[in-house]
């Protein structure tokens, strides 16, 4: 909870890689989040080579 609450905005933001797994793991949280009317209408979309 206290991650939620401590949140921020980014704006500028590193080229370091994100892993499988930690990648894994924010998808199954935001799975977990509440949905309205618990439609559960989820989409997620992983870029891993974003061109600039």
């Amino acid at each position: 909870m206290s991650i939620i609450l401590q949140r921020r905005s980014i704006r500028s933001f590193s080229n370091k890689l994100v892993t499988d797994n930690q990648i894994k793991d924010i998808i199954t949280a935001g799975m977990c989040a509440p949905s309205a009317g618990n439609q559960q209408g989820w989409r997620f979309i992983i870029i891993k080579n974003a061109i600039r």
